[in-house]
């Protein structure tokens, strides 16, 4: 057990993570892009491919 870490249980758990954002202003889609493939980022065995 790392320091710490003492009080988690060694139970199965389920735990969550939730982002509040507000839109301050509108974007540069030119220069706001993401030039690769899902593929490319998260491996074939990830996700579903493409239909």
């Amino acid at each position: 057990m790392r320091a710490g870490q003492e009080g988690l249980t060694n139970d199965i758990m389920f735990a969550g993570a939730a982002v509040l954002a507000r839109k301050v202003a509108d974007f540069n889609s030119d220069t706001f892009k993401w030039d690769v493939t899902i593929e490319e980022v998260l491996g074939k065995d990830s996700h579903y491919p493409k239909p």
